[in-house]
């Protein structure tokens, strides 16, 4: 209470409200003797609450009376719980049988700890460690419904503690909705991506280890048997990636990162036009309507798709969301270039470069391929025609990959070019041009996404023409 007094004093928007049996605490800010054991008032608190009561606790229905009747219906509130011992622990339970989100402060020890223990147990837990599991759950009970956010004092940054804690408070509930679905599309578009790359590796692994074991073991092996598999695995090898891009886990995170993208464009767009009031994009509708009718558009788009929704409750801010970033704030134009335009940029020039050091390591690697599996056709087989079949289909392929691989560059290239166009364009410009630059940028970012969606299913089962 000492610290947070010491941080919000000088905050006018902030009254910091003490709740204390009056008996366990004295307003002389000075030294207490070594037998008193009251507790001095802090003197950057405003005001103070003193009830009944001989001993720490008894204060508990008074604090919580209070919280409720300071929030009320309408407004927002949050607990935070630091360190703490049976009290805060009942306090904490009590809010928690209530509905309110508790942040508890790892790393503070007691309390605190305990409740982030039995809130990240996972399913399996190690026979030593049952016993501690099971008091914990004893202490803190059924924490399936509660809303519990860990934050980790040792790693997170200060800044984090107070934009999660504006989060929480935060009564802009459509805004929270947006950001936490466009994190939930972007954490299931990454999970499905690395899922597709592991299935991808193990696929090309096994490939290689039959056709490593036909040529090992091929003395024993019945001799047409061996000559099938000369051939035939490597070209698999080579059709490996369009083989796999009719996977379902491809074709899902494909689905979740175009939902993500569409969200994050429409989270942008509601902040610049709400931030001046109506828009001229949505003349028919004020912004908050215009925001639920896209993220509704998001969901319709998934469910054609055939991919489940993932979006759930939020219990606090998303992690995904820079600590520097203030999210819940009017748009300006220098937080949108800053954070937005440029960073896209950004985001673009580094992908183009890394796709063409893939076109170069995926093409050479194919060629290789082609070339091992004409040399084991033209020594297994004693028709000429064997291995210039074999080659003209692998350089098929090879050809097929480069102008996927040509197209997505040039696709990123194209959204460079477009992105500082408007940069240049808006160089000078000031928060009256804002939603002029969203709109433009915006624009550029959808036809971006468009044309990802169409080269990436070029080879694969193709997204409902509701995405593109």
């Amino acid at each position: 209470m000492r610290l947070a007094g010491e941080c919000f004093h000088d905050r006018g928007a902030v009254a910091l409200i003490g709740v204390a049996p009056r008996k366990m605490v004295t307003v002389d800010p000075g030294p207490l003797e070594e037998a008193d054991d009251r507790t001095s008032l802090d003197v950057n608190h405003d005001g103070f609450v003193l009830t009944a009561g001989e001993e720490w606790g008894a204060e508990t229905e008074a604090l919580f009376g209070l919280a409720q009747q300071l929030a009320g219906s309408g407004r927002a509130g949050v607990v935070v719980l630091a360190n703490g011992g049976d009290v805060a622990r009942q306090e904490a339970s009590r809010f928690l049988e209530a509905g309110w989100p508790v942040m508890t402060l790892s790393g503070t020890r007691r309390a605190a700890d305990d409740l982030a223990r039995a809130w990240t147990l996972p399913g399996w837990i190690h026979p030593i460690r049952r016993r501690r599991a099971r008091k914990l759950r004893e202490v803190w009970g059924d924490l399936e419904r509660a809303q519990v956010e860990v934050y980790e004092m040792a790693s997170d940054q200060e800044e984090g503690l107070s934009r999660r804690l504006s989060w929480h408070l935060s009564t802009r509930q459509l805004l929270k909705n947006g950001f936490s679905s466009w994190a939930a599309y972007d954490a299931a578009a990454t999970a499905g991506q690395r899922l597709t790359r592991r299935v991808q590796r193990v696929s090309v692994g096994l490939a290689g280890l039959l056709t490593v074991g036909s040529l090992v073991d091929g003395s024993y092996a019945h001799p047409d048997a061996l000559k099938w598999a000369l051939v035939t695995l490597p070209v698999l090898l080579a059709l490996n990636s369009s083989v796999l891009d009719f996977m379902l886990p491809r074709r899902n995170w494909m689905a979740m990162r175009a939902a993500a993208q569409a969200v994050e464009r429409a989270v942008y767009r509601y902040r610049a036009h709400s931030s001046f009031g109506l828009s001229s994009s949505y003349p028919d509708a004020v912004p908050e309507d215009a925001l639920v009718r896209d993220l509704a558009a998001v969901r319709e788009l998934l469910a054609r798709a055939g991919v489940r929704s993932v979006v759930a409750p939020s219990v606090g801010r998303p992690t995904k969301l820079p600590n520097a970033y203030d999210e819940l704030r009017d748009l300006t134009v220098r937080e949108y270039t800053v954070n937005r335009l440029d960073g896209q940029l950004t985001y673009y020039r580094n992908a183009a470069k890394r796709l063409e050091r893939l076109q170069l390591t995926s093409l050479a690697a194919s060629a290789l391929l082609a070339a091992l599996a004409t040399w084991a056709a033209s020594e297994v087989f004693a028709a000429r025609w064997v291995p210039v079949l074999v080659l003209t289909g692998a350089m098929l392929v090879i050809l097929q990959q480069r102008a996927r691989w040509q197209d997505r560059i040039a696709l990123y290239n194209a959204a460079i070019a477009d992105l500082q166009s408007v940069r240049d364009r808006h160089a000078r410009a000031d928060d009256s041009d804002l939603e002029h630059l969203v709109t433009e940028v915006e624009d550029a970012l959808e036809r971006e996404s468009v044309g990802w969606l169409q080269n990436m299913s070029q080879s694969g089962l193709p997204l409902p023409p509701a995405f593109g």
